[in-house]
């Protein structure tokens, strides 16, 4: 997607939307967010052959040179030969057994919020999706280690796509809204046949209207998020491979099926995620963790109306205890 690709595609826009759409496809009814930090804990050989993606967290771009850097080290293989434990080790180990699992590079979230604020702009957006490109392109030797904890490679494995996680700490505006318009774009030219997935906050795809005043389509009202991405929806949407809605951190008022149907509004509802948090979430009168009665009846809910669900998150660091989350993220997969 971009920036020569879009000029082009300003000519013969027809022909883009037709023929820039992945030939990947997004078979992910079901996925989970896999932290770098805590998911190295979890023995992922364990999980749920219905898990059919893991969303590795996080990568962030340089703002000196836009190169993608991994958190903890997952993307460096000389992390692999130094530490066996390390969260690279862990991650490319599972995939070379489970081939079948797309394993797609997460950008962005909260710790890097950053990344659409400040590092991307229009003019380096092509810049960086070439250098996301390499990243997701590149080979990743495996490591195997023996007795004398010495490392040998095993076998070579690359990644499946990429996550965008678009979330700041304020509303984006209209020219960090257009930078994440033209990365995509511009993604999708350097990414033909690998998975994108745009994920975005709760109210993101409501009514820009239910900020102030509230109405028909507001999941909640007054959040500042509220239509935020809708110009990214309206644009990119035949571009990318589905969309994850963060349908949490909104308050115990918060209608996730009005807020599911505001995103199926752009995207096919087969493409479109349910998020299920197992951390402490937002509301306004304090912090509150979701019972797994409830978050298994809003799994149940999504898979039964069409939609599709993914956790955040196996290595989460509040909330539920990491010795829990593979289980509970078997037991909503099994839905």
């Amino acid at each position: 997607m971009r920036l020569r690709a879009l000029f082009i595609c300003v000519l013969l826009s027809s022909l883009c939307l037709v023929n820039s759409v992945s030939a990947a496809t997004n078979d992910a009814s079901f996925a989970s967010y896999w932290t770098s930090w805590d998911g190295p804990k979890i023995d992922l050989s364990q999980l749920s052959p219905k898990v059919s993606r893991l969303n590795l967290s996080f990568a962030n771009i340089d703002p000196t040179t836009l190169m993608p850097i991994g958190s903890d080290g997952i993307l460096d293989s000389s992390s692999g030969r130094g530490w066996k434990q390390s969260a690279y080790n862990a991650w490319t180990q599972f995939k070379l057994k489970h081939a079948q699992v797309k394993m797609l590079l997460s950008f962005g979230g909260a710790s890097y919020a950053d990344l659409w604020t400040t590092t991307l702009t229009t003019a380096n957006a092509a810049v960086i999706a070439k250098n996301i490109a390499a990243t997701i392109n590149d080979d990743y030797p495996v490591y195997q280690f023996d007795a004398q904890y010495v490392p040998h490679i095993i076998g070579n494995v690359s990644l499946d796509g990429v996550d965008l996680d678009v979330e700041g700490s304020e509303r984006l505006t209209a020219q960090q809204t257009n930078n994440v318009i033209v990365l995509i774009q511009a993604l999708r030219q350097e990414l033909p046949n690998k998975l994108i997935i745009l994920t975005g906050f709760s109210t993101a795809a409501d009514p820009a209207s239910c900020m102030t005043t509230g109405g028909a389509g507001c999941s909640y009202v007054s959040s500042p998020h509220a239509g935020e991405l809708l110009p990214v929806l309206t644009q990119i949407s035949s571009l990318i491979d589905g969309v994850n809605d963060m349908a949490y951190d909104a308050g115990k008022n918060y209608n996730y099926q009005l807020s599911l149907n505001n995103y199926a509004q752009y995207v096919a509802k087969n493409k479109v995620s349910l998020g299920l948090d197992l951390e402490n979430q937002w509301d306004p009168n304090g912090e509150y963790l979701e019972s797994l009665a409830e978050l298994n009846d809003r799994t149940a809910w999504a898979k039964a109306n069409g939609y599709g669900a993914f956790v955040w998150a196996l290595g989460a660091s509040s909330g539920y205890p990491v010795t829990q989350q593979l289980d509970i993220v078997n037991q909503f997969a099994s839905k």
